[in-house]
């Protein structure tokens, strides 16, 4: 994969989850408990697809976008202020 379209992925990917964690918080005031759960458990679900599938492979292959990492969505940055990613036995891409 080309760097510049690496950057894009990740900028778009980071984006998602902090907006899918977003929902999740709106979710827990606005729903009842047992449908909270099933909301959380699939936004959840979602999250880690996208960080293990999608992300981890681009940032074995590019580390450097990996500390770049940031997530948009206003309730994720009250409550995760700083994001590292600390790596993952996944194969790049271009394997």
């Amino acid at each position: 994969m080309e760097r510049r379209d690496a950057e894009r992925i990740v900028r778009l990917l980071q984006s998602a989850i902090g907006e899918l964690h977003d929902s999740i918080v709106i979710a827990q005031t606005a729903l009842t408990e047992a449908e909270y759960e099933i909301f959380k458990r699939g936004a959840g679900m979602s999250i880690a697809k996208i960080s293990y599938e999608c992300l981890d492979r681009t940032y074995t292959e590019y580390p450097d976008l990996a500390r770049r990492a940031s997530y948009e969505g206003p309730f994720f940055r009250k409550a995760h202020p700083t994001n590292r990613w600390t790596g993952a036995l996944v194969a790049p891409f271009s394997s």
